[in-house]
């Protein structure tokens, strides 16, 4: 949560408020936890991947909710500009300086030319363009990797404060008189002015608030998380304030304010400084720290960014052509390419802190907005129960809405502080006012103030009603196909569930869950939160009954999805479960995920694992069917029959053995299935190999085929469905899509 505006906006902050910075940097931690624990209420009663946008719009009257997102993605897009400023300047920086302790430039002069700010600026332009390619080709970080990058940063800064304090103890300086004065250039006026500059500095707890969904018990985590990680960042500002005071103290004589800018470019003075004194070495601990921190920044920043602007096209508020499906490749990036587009656009409208005032500016009126959007949630839903609820509602409440209020008013008084002539405060004023207005503009004018009426409409009427009303009766003696679906554009276990349904004379059953907290009521999910999910089991629907399968869809809402999933294969008398996999690797004690992992173990009926991932093709072509004394043939034969006779597909047997009596035995297994698929016109071979690496020959015969159907005679003991090791061992390192198949307690297949 460290920002990363804060490497280059304490010392223009230290030149208004002198040493009463170190008060303002405390008050503002203070400010934002108001707010905080509005969004700590609201994450956890109302979890929304909208956030204050979809908290506003329910609770709040028109146009509020727009407005909301409007400039929570201005703020966001802000925030990312600052952040990828900042990169830039830290790397220009860090550059220049390496090359100046060679002797090859000087680095005054250099970071003095009027030039600097144009390479600046393309610099950040080129550091959105990064991160925009990076987001839209879907580049993640693994989950397991953001704590390393937390304990490097982390790691950095402290070794750079430590550097700082031994330094400014162990040889203080010689020369220079500094007179630490209680107030800046703007006397008492600063600490506000400061507090709201900085303000933006402390925006990352939003993370946190969003990450309810993920969380076993947000009531409880994620307050914790945020009073932690908002007491950990203003003690590491504080600190990092305290390095600048001591900094300035070498070779200048004057006031603090004034030796707190060693360049006209106050976003350089902390580096510079901790050059002048700590040498080359610190002064690149400082750049480290602050490139990882801007890195991670960006990062974020955009993912929020471009998340939002997806959610509010959805709803129809923001153009449609930013929410197209998450299918289409090129779908996904406009999110990207708006918020980056929006970012570039203020990097070269402002310089940076002109950009830091307006992305503090449009977060605290977001915050009001939240704090707002708290109050009418209460009156609302005075008997809702909650892990966490914000005490003294709405005084809390109402003290954040005017204090973040009050901050931004003052950010109009914000002072010149270095080259320019105009009051960079009226200007990011004017840049706010005019983005509010451009958008209330763009609501009224193009229709989108008459979507919230008919989002209220459902939202009037109970979601458990408006899901009940489209469940059909279930016939329990027809043989059901049960697919449930995570992402929607998983059409390859579609497709073969309907394949197999439509052999049996069966029913498709597909089913989409929504996961809430389990704190949160199931009756508290409002429509417009499943109605998008309910268009695409729809049209999933149209797509197997084209194809004259009976499917039946339905979304469901609970606490956990296992738990779902293994009911619901209780209510609907299920033959065949199939989960659809994306073959990615899962944390240590997990073999294919935590919820497929326990619906194989556990699930009262046969089950596929379908690892969609490699080489999918529109139809197969060559069905890869293992055999062998480490295999079951029954039941896996019947399914890659259904697939080869539906698809005109050649099925390939695989006969595996270490000795020839091994073999001899499945030949005898395969022999019927191989007359049977004469019999239906299903064209069939088969190939013997006697060897002991099995998982070689498997690999090798791959190649030449379309997808791998596999199956292992159940395991005894306790975990009777689980898959063996050499099953999940093939499903990883075979580059092909694999199916595999576990019979449970039921009737198996039978053609």
């Amino acid at each position: 949560m460290v920002g990363a505006g804060i490497f280059v906006l304490l010392a223009p902050a230290t030149q208004m408020a002198g040493m009463s910075t170190l008060a303002a940097l405390a008050l503002a931690a203070v400010v934002v936890l108001l707010s905080a624990a509005s969004y700590a209420e609201l994450a956890t009663v109302l979890p929304r991947a909208g956030g204050g946008y979809l908290w506003a719009r329910e609770g709040l009257p028109p146009p509020s909710g727009f407005l909301t997102g409007w400039i929570a993605w201005a703020g966001h897009s802000a925030a990312l500009a600052l952040s990828a400023a900042s990169l830039a300047a830290f790397a220009l920086f860090g550059g220049v300086a390496v090359l100046s302790w060679a002797g090859l430039i000087d680095l005054t002069s250099v970071l003095s030319n009027g030039t600097y700010p144009v390479v600046l600026k393309i610099g950040a332009f080129l550091v959105i363009s990064v991160f925009i390619a990076l987001g839209s080709l879907k580049v993640r970080f693994r989950a397991r990797r953001l704590p390393i990058m937390f304990v490097l940063k982390l790691s950095l800064l402290l070794a750079f404060l430590v550097a700082v304090f031994i330094v400014s103890f162990v040889a203080p300086p010689s020369t220079g008189s500094v007179s630490f004065d209680l107030f800046g250039s703007s006397g008492l006026a600063g600490i506000p002015l400061a507090i709201g500059f900085t303000f933006v500095a402390y925006e990352g707890y939003e993370i946190i608030a969003m990450s309810a969904l993920e969380v076993k018990d947000p009531g409880r985590t994620i307050p914790r998380g945020i009073l932690i990680s908002v007491g950990l960042v203003v003690l590491l500002y504080v600190l990092l304030e305290a390095s600048l005071v001591l900094l300035a103290g070498y070779g200048c004589t004057g006031s603090l304010s004034q030796c707190s800018i060693a360049l006209p470019r106050g976003e350089l003075s902390l580096p510079l400084m901790s050059l002048n004194q700590l040498g080359i070495g610190g002064s690149l601990l400082l750049v480290a720290a602050g490139l990882v921190a801007m890195g991670t920044a960006v990062r974020n920043n955009l993912s929020s960014a471009a998340r939002l602007s997806f959610v509010m096209a959805k709803d129809g508020t923001l153009p449609r052509r930013l929410g197209g499906t998450p299918e289409g490749g090129g779908a996904t990036s406009r999110p990207f390419l708006a918020s980056g587009f929006l970012a570039v656009a203020i990097v070269f409208l402002l310089d940076i802190a002109q950009i830091a005032m307006v992305a503090s500016i449009l977060y605290l009126i977001l915050f009001a907005f939240v704090d707002a959007a708290l109050i009418a949630n209460r009156r609302r839903n005075k008997e809702r129960a909650v892990g966490f609820r914000v005490p003294f509602v709405p005084v809390i409440p109402i003290i954040g809405i005017i204090t973040n209020v009050a901050l931004a008013a003052a950010l109009w008084d914000f002072p010149v502080l270095g080259p320019e002539t105009l009051p960079p405060g009226r200007i990011a004023w004017d840049v706010v006012a005019l983005w509010i207005v451009a958008g209330l503009f763009y609501h009224y004018f193009t229709g989108g103030s008459k979507l919230p009426s008919q989002i209220d409409d459902k939202k009037r009427q109970d979601l458990s009603e408006i899901l009940a009303e489209g469940e059909t009766k279930i016939d329990l003696q027809r043989y059901r196909v049960f697919v449930p679906l995570r992402e929607f554009s998983d059409l390859t276990t579609v497709r073969f569930g309907a394949e197999v349904a439509k052999a049996r004379n069966g029913e498709l059953s597909l089913l989409n869950v929504v996961e809430i907290p389990r704190n949160l009521p199931p009756r508290a999910i409002r429509f417009h939160y499943v109605n998008d999910r309910i268009k695409e089991l729809e049209r999933l629907t149209r797509i197997t009954r084209k194809e004259g399968v009976d499917t039946r869809a339905s979304v469901k809402i609970g606490h956990k999805v296992y738990e779902i999933i293994i009911d619901t294969l209780s209510e609907e008398d299920v033959n065949l479960l199939v989960l659809g996999w994306r073959g990615e690797k899962e944390a240590p004690g997990r073999i294919l995920g935590s919820n497929i992992d326990y619906l194989v173990e556990t699930a009262p009926c046969d089950v596929v694992v379908y690892k969609t991932k490699g080489g999918l093709v529109e139809k197969y072509r060559r069905i890869l069917l293992i055999a062998g004394s480490s295999f079951s043939f029954e039941g896996v034969s019947d399914l890659a029959l259904i697939v080869a006779k539906n698809e005109g597909a050649e099925v390939h047997i695989l006969v595996l053995g270490g000795h020839e009596s091994e073999v001899e035995a499945s030949l005898n297994t395969t022999a019927p299935f191989c007359d049977k698929c004469k019999q239906l016109g299903v064209p069939v071979t088969q190939k013997v190999v006697v060897a002991r690496d099995v998982e070689r020959e498997i690999r090798r015969e791959s190649l030449e085929c379309d997808v791998v159907f596999i199956s292992s005679p159940r395991p005894r003991g306790t975990r009777k469905l689980m898959l063996s090791p050499l099953e999940q061992k093939l499903a990883r390192v075979i580059d092909k899509p694999v199916l595999l198949y576990r019979k449970g307690a039921k009737q198996g297949l039978a053609m």
